[in-house]
């Protein structure tokens, strides 16, 4: 899904509504939204039904929960990728966009 919206953003060559991009990938899957309840647009938080401390991934975070969201300092790389919406700098938002692509599993 990540490499999908990173590819649009670069492909629109502007700052994207995340949210709707991960709903409309969402939907071009086959996976219809409102009759099965996909928590946060995001297979991993329905995977997990958000417990975050099972999330698969392993993102750059010190948080116990909502590692996407807050990162080491402030906003996590998703908060981060989202909020670029509107700024202008969409080549950020897009590399943003694979960095969560490209994010190693967890180990444990």
């Amino acid at each position: 899904m990540w490499n999908w919206i990173a590819r649009q953003i670069l492909s629109d060559e502007r700052t994207m509504n995340i949210g709707k991009l991960k709903q409309k990938y969402i939907e071009m899957q086959g996976d219809d939204i409102r009759k099965m309840y996909l928590h946060n647009n995001c297979y991993l938080c329905h995977y997990t039904d958000v417990n975050c401390i099972r999330c698969p991934l392993s993102w750059p975070s010190h948080a116990t929960d909502y590692m996407c969201e807050f990162g080491y300092i402030a906003s996590g790389l998703y908060l981060r990728c989202l909020d670029l919406y509107g700024s202008g700098e969409w080549k950020l938002q897009a590399e943003l966009a694979y960095e969560i692509a490209n994010l190693p599993e967890r180990e444990d």
